[in-house]
């Protein structure tokens, strides 16, 4: 891969992604009439937010590709463009790990529907990553109840080669974006709980992309933060490994709430 010297930023600059907005807005209510007002409101408000903030703040929504379609489909039935619910563009998760948790596995046929859902709607996609873990379980000896939990991968050979096989995915996903001529970016997800292990998904990943499919990456996703510090340390791991600075520039936290996590980083 062709490494692109890029000038480093000089500022920060932060992009709100409201998640969840959906189900808070009710935008599966019966009521057409009433579901069509609120996706007009939606759309002003988030403007009036961004204009308040003093435009110093991007103000963005996310939907599941997987299981929220009917909400978009509802919404430009409704006569307004779903992307434009949020001044400045609309992310797409893949809905992989809703899969997992369902214990459901997916095959190419579903992610493609799925790529067509993140293309139709969104200016950002996430992309599918594979989680380098196996699930146990394990019977409570008192009350018989079935647990399951997640064991994560410790070898980091089995890692990379876990990293390798999301970078299929991504192939699969810049693939059928080129097909459509879609100009939605994707946003690959980075696993492993330290450096190490984020470092050999990641090259293993990227490994996998030639320089045109490495232009269609907007930037690293990370997740699985439980605190401030965790963040922190995340995004240092991703700025210190061996990839292109492109991906160093900008990355996006998943499912971090509240002002207090980005503290850290935000003055780190």
């Amino acid at each position: 891969m062709t490494k692109k010297k890029i000038k480093e930023p000089q500022e920060i600059h932060i992009d709100y992604v409201a998640s969840g907005f959906a189900a808070s807005f009710r935008l599966s209510s019966p009521y057409e009439d009433y579901e069509k007002e609120i996706a007009a409101h939606l759309a002003k408000s988030s403007e009036y937010l961004k204009k308040t903030l003093g435009n110093t703040v991007k103000i963005s929504g996310l939907f599941n590709a997987y299981t929220e379609e009917p909400f978009a489909v509802r919404v430009e039935e409704g006569g307004q463009e779903f992307r434009k619910l949020f001044p400045d563009g609309m992310y797409a998760d893949s809905g992989g790990l809703q899969v997992v948790t369902q214990g459901k596995t997916i095959d190419a046929n579903q992610r493609k529907k799925i790529y067509a859902v993140q293309a139709k709607y969104a200016d950002y996609a996430m992309s599918f990553d594979e989680i380098p873990a196996e699930m146990k379980t394990v019977v409570d000896p008192i009350t018989k109840e079935i647990k399951k939990y997640r064991v994560n991968f410790e070898d980091l050979d089995k890692i990379e080669r876990y990293g390798k096989k999301a970078g299929e995915n991504l192939k699969e996903q810049i693939a059928y974006f080129d097909s459509i001529d879609s100009k939605c970016k994707i946003f690959p997800i980075v696993q492993g709980q330290d450096f190490a292990k984020m470092s050999a998904y990641t090259i293993g990943m990227l490994s996998q992309l030639d320089d045109h499919e490495m232009d269609k990456l907007e930037c690293l996703a990370v997740g699985g933060v439980n605190n401030e510090f965790e963040l922190l340390e995340r995004a240092r791991n991703i700025y210190n490994m061996d990839i292109p600075y492109k991906l160093k520039g900008h990355f996006h936290a998943l499912g971090v709430t509240g002002f207090r996590k980005l503290l850290p980083i935000l003055l780190g």
